[in-house]
């Protein structure tokens, strides 16, 4: 389940948190991900500067969800 739960997160983040119980987190890490999809939408009308919040937004986010599932305990 562990591992199922790395590999979701890695392709969307939240989704593998939820599979393996972390709702909360899971729900806070998909709306963090809708979040970098809308900043990354909108830069490009207000010359890109939005990106230099959503690439490092998203990265941590990336890494905050693989780390949920991947601290679980055996």
């Amino acid at each position: 389940m562990k591992v199922a739960g790395i590999v979701l997160n890695v392709l969307f983040p939240g989704l593998g948190s939820l599979i393996v119980g972390k709702v909360g987190q899971g729900l806070a890490q998909i709306c963090t991900t809708f979040l970098v999809i809308l900043i990354g939408i909108v830069s490009p009308f207000l010359f890109g500067l939005p990106l230099l919040i959503a690439v490092p937004l998203g990265l941590a986010n990336l890494v905050w969800s693989i780390l949920t599932v991947a601290q679980l305990p055996e």
